[in-house]
């Protein structure tokens, strides 16, 4: 049962990562990476407020013919409100993982030497110029995939009934992705890109656990405040020692 045995183990990590913030005294270097998943969850939140209603009532206008026409607003709505929520989702993310890259890093740092203070694991095994390219290249392939992925899911999942089940994995979509994004960056200084790829793959239920909590702590709105700061704090919890195993394969 290694499925509920990682997922279980990645849902803790987030106990485990506030115990640790806690007793490393960290929650001072929370700050900024917290204003600004705050500023940008803001930012967007207002883009969304004028666009959703905006392209659902254009698209509503392609149905030209004189029966249907409340059906066809539901549907443009409903296809306009689903998209821009994924793709704020989307850019939430990458935006927060980008612009606080330079603090989170210090405190993955901080959280690596805690745990393994005595490994090697603490020391950067890769230049920087090699890391932030095999970041680059993780990112930019996680987001193509997302992409290709998530359009159709979203088409489908505004067919009534069935449309639930869709929903569903467009949901689970979006939280491996994010759980992608948050390892990452416990990643970036210790692994190639095709031994990033190989990791993920070996841990997919804990990056999907990761997540799937990191995407439920964004629903009440004090969540967006801490929430990327500490699933990456849980992805650091939860992958620094697979990380020293890994490497000795």
């Amino acid at each position: 049962m290694r499925f509920i045995r990682d997922f279980g183990t990645a849902i803790l990590a987030y106990f485990k990562g506030v115990a640790l913030i806690h007793r490393l005294r960290l929650w001072g270097m929370f700050l900024i990476p917290a204003l600004i998943s705050l500023l940008v969850a803001a930012c967007i939140g207002l883009g969304l407020y004028f666009l959703i209603p905006f392209f659902g009532a254009w698209l509503s206008t392609f149905w030209t013919f004189d029966f249907f026409n409340q059906g066809a607003y539901w549907l443009a709505t409903s296809f306009s409100t689903i998209f821009f929520i994924v793709f704020a989702v989307l850019l939430y993310k990458h935006l927060v993982l980008l612009l606080t890259f330079p603090f989170m890093g210090k405190i993955v740092l901080l959280i690596e030497k805690e745990i393994l203070p005595d490994s090697e694991q603490s020391e950067a095994l890769l230049s920087f110029s090699g890391s932030l390219v095999a970041s680059l290249r993780l990112t930019l392939r996680n987001l193509t995939r997302e992409l290709f992925f998530s359009i159709p899911l979203i088409l489908l999942s505004i067919i009534p009934v069935i449309g639930v089940f869709f929903s569903i994995l467009l949901f689970l979509l979006q939280a491996y992705y994010m759980g992608c994004g948050n390892m990452d960056l416990v990643m970036e200084r210790h692994l190639t890109y095709k031994e990033r790829l190989r990791f993920i793959k070996d841990n997919r239920v804990l990056v999907l656990g990761n997540g799937i909590v990191c995407l439920f702590m964004l629903l009440p709105i004090v969540g967006i405040f801490f929430v990327v700061p500490l699933a990456i704090t849980a992805a650091s919890v939860v992958s620094i020692k697979k990380l020293a195993f890994f490497k000795l394969k």
